[in-house]
């Protein structure tokens, strides 16, 4: 095995060491240029306290409060329909007997025991970041979790180990988004670890980012006659996942965390459960509960247990007065969440020449923080606000932008996210002209079979599309720079 070290695509070329945020509105595939201008001393920012505050328990901007008791329990009250949310983020271990494969609970002659976020020691709750543009708590625990299953997989081990956490709870000026970043330092094996988001919605169906369509699932599982492996209540997600009742929608988005369970309570209601981790110590074994024989090769695989530091990243989302996962746009939601804006110091450079991972913004000239208000004299090549590719319709997401495998022409994939046929526009960069476009396959070739898309008309830099309910489209388009005369 070899070790890979990251190396940062563009590197930073500046002498600012402090860390700052501001809120950023950047055109679609695009870029735009903040000109940062230090003084001698910072200005004095101006907010209305109930709109965008925060206190050692309490954090709160237009759209939430969030309130954390001294106990460590999470409550958020939405404030455009005075909803109040109980118990988020609410941890949840349990022993884990199975494999990488499946998860198992104990069968009927072994014993398991529950530990939650009512068990934890609240180490710290203190003030994080406190911006004009963004508010954050940290929450720290300890969790006295067993250390491992017993040896004869009977039961839990009686000796319990440190497990910590750190919960950093986060909203932003004009965003209706909370951010929880999770830290753990897991010490224990043989266990499954969740978060619990409970909905207070009534629901029969969930509604779960796929691959390029959002699955509708029922929440009560089939009986499961005659299967070989019994239905289990933990599913697969891809960004989000997303329950509605009457006009409120309640989502929950994540990076990378591919595994949830909706379960559903005495009330009818339903909580969300988010895998964090699963630890356990082989790729397959027999003889649990969920499953009866092997799914792969027997081999002991002590790394999935998961020793050590790990972070999570998870966003709640709250929408009223919407028709639905998709009125509430929360499919473009879980995507800003998972694509968030790049920030990129270009480079200083008095050249015409291009260095190898280098951003230059002027081809002469110095582009740098330290211009001042000369910046209007150098000459540009590139605008301080560009959108590479637009699309006009929600319901159509990209999926793909990219140089075409074996020429110079332009590939992109998008997709019908709706039931219904939507058309859209794909605009370019207004300096390029389309000169040629057709639908390829995913292979980048002519296909086949007829694709269920039709591109209806060619208007310099726009496409006119139109796609069927479900399909997706690969275009393959020729263009040119238009010649400045």
């Amino acid at each position: 095995s070899h070790k890979v070290k990251e190396v940062p695509r563009y590197t930073q070329e500046s002498n600012l060491s402090s860390q700052f945020s501001f809120l950023a509105e950047v055109p679609a595939c695009g870029y735009k240029v903040y000109y940062i201008k230090t003084d001698k001393s910072p200005r004095e920012f101006r907010m209305d306290e109930l709109d965008f505050d925060l206190d050692n328990y309490r954090i709160e901007n237009q759209f939430y409060k969030i309130i954390v008791s001294k106990s460590g329990k999470i409550k958020l009250i939405d404030k455009e329909t005075d909803e109040v949310y109980e118990d988020l983020c609410f941890i949840e271990d349990v022993g884990d007997w199975g494999d990488e494969y499946d998860y198992s609970g104990p069968k009927d002659n072994q014993m398991d025991i529950k530990y939650t976020s009512e068990d934890a020691d609240i180490l710290s709750l203190t003030q994080r970041i406190n911006g004009p543009t963004q508010k954050t708590l940290e929450l720290s625990l300890r969790l006295k979790l067993p250390s491992a299953l017993t040896e004869d997989r009977y039961k839990r081990e009686n000796v319990l180990v440190d497990n910590y956490f750190k919960i950093y709870l986060s909203i932003y000026d004009n965003i209706k988004r909370v951010d929880f970043r999770i830290e753990v330092q897991n010490n224990s094996r043989d266990h499954r670890l969740r978060v619990l988001f409970p909905s207070k919605l009534v629901a029969s169906k969930i509604f779960v980012d796929g691959h390029f369509y959002v699955i509708p699932r029922e929440i009560s599982l089939p009986n499961g006659d005659n299967w070989v492996q019994k239905p289990l209540p933990t599913n697969h997600q891809k960004d989000f996942l997303a329950l509605h009742e009457d006009n409120t929608s309640f989502s929950i988005t994540n990076k990378g965390l591919p595994e949830y369970e909706a379960i559903m309570n005495e009330d009818g209601t339903i909580t969300i459960a988010i895998t964090l981790l699963r630890c356990v110590e082989w790729l397959s074994r027999d003889g649990f509960e969920t499953r009866g024989g092997h799914a792969g090769p027997q081999l002991k695989t002590p790394g999935a247990q998961c020793i050590g530091n790990h972070i999570f990243e998870l966003a709640l989302l709250t929408v009223s007065n919407k028709n639905g996962w998709m009125d509430s746009l929360i499919h473009k939601k879980a995507k800003e969440f998972n694509n968030p804006l790049l920030p990129v110091f270009p480079t200083m450079a008095a050249t015409p020449l291009r260095f190898m991972d280098k951003v230059l913004v002027n081809p002469t000239g110095i582009m740098s923080i330290y211009v001042g208000n000369n910046e209007s004299n150098l000459k540009r090549y590139l605008p301080e606000e560009l959108s590479f590719l637009e699309l006009e319709n929600d319901k159509v997401m990209l999926s793909i932008l990219k140089k075409a495998d074996n020429d110079g022409d332009l590939i992109i994939r998008v997709y019908n996210l709706s039931e219904n046929v939507e058309t859209t526009s794909l605009k370019l960069f207004n300096k390029l002209i389309i000169k040629n476009a057709q639908l390829v396959n995913f292979l980048e070739e002519s296909p086949k079979n007829k694709i269920k898309a039709n591109i209806d008309a060619i208007e310099e830099n726009k496409l006119f599309l139109t796609l069927k309910p479900h399909v997706i489209a690969t275009l393959k388009l020729e263009i040119e720079c238009k010649v400045e005369k």
